[in-house]
């Protein structure tokens, strides 16, 4: 075997296209094994998702629905600044009796009109306010998650408003189908505040 210049190994020609053809089958050969391998591998992959089996990076859809808000229909009952029952802070009153009610709102001299056998009461009770001028409004009733959510608006007094310098405690009551235990509730209160002319 002898190394020309051009460095290559000549024993005659015959041996070197011998080599070059070995070398040629033995890539060939390889490759073919890795594309056997490769496709083997995918018909196992197939076989074991037709058997119901997932991959493992698989992104799995979740099946939980989202929490369901709904809306409680009421009816406003009335609303005002001094209550029977006045309190300090802010409140929500559950109301499920006559006699609860008027001790709250009416005194005892005034009897209510609301059918304590198909309707409950809720109201919202601001607690003292240092002047006249503020209102609370009851304007939803979402249930959310056996949960009462309740959004009201406080309105209060601006600077170029004429009010009385006597406290109050603003309330709004409403009637809504009968509830026969009182449930978690939560105020969602929204301030706005009004100007006068």
């Amino acid at each position: 075997m002898v190394l020309n210049k051009k460095g290559v190994y000549k024993v005659n020609n015959k041996w070197v296209y011998g080599i070059a053809a070995v070398i040629s089958a033995g890539v060939l050969i390889t490759a073919g094994a890795f594309l056997s391998t490769e496709e083997e591998g995918a018909e196992e992959d197939a076989s074991q998702l037709s058997n119901g089996e997932k991959e493992e990076n698989e992104p799995i859809l979740s099946t939980e629905e989202d929490s369901e808000e709904d809306l409680i229909d009421f009816e406003s009952i009335e609303s005002g600044f001094y209550p029977v029952r006045r309190v300090n802070e802010t409140e929500i009153l559950f109301i499920n009796d006559p006699e609860d009610y008027n001790e709250s709102f009416r005194g005892i001299r005034n009897e209510t009109d609301i059918d304590f056998e198909e309707s409950t009461v809720l109201a919202v009770v601001l607690g003292v306010r240092p002047t006249g001028g503020y209102s609370i409004e009851i304007e939803e009733i979402i249930e959310k998650e056996d949960k009462l959510v309740i959004k009201a608006i406080e309105t209060r007094p601006g600077e170029s408003c004429r009010v009385t310098m006597a406290q109050t405690y603003p309330y709004h009551v409403v009637s809504v189908e009968k509830m026969d235990e009182e449930p978690e509730m939560e105020l969602d209160l929204t301030v706005e505040i009004r100007e006068c002319d």
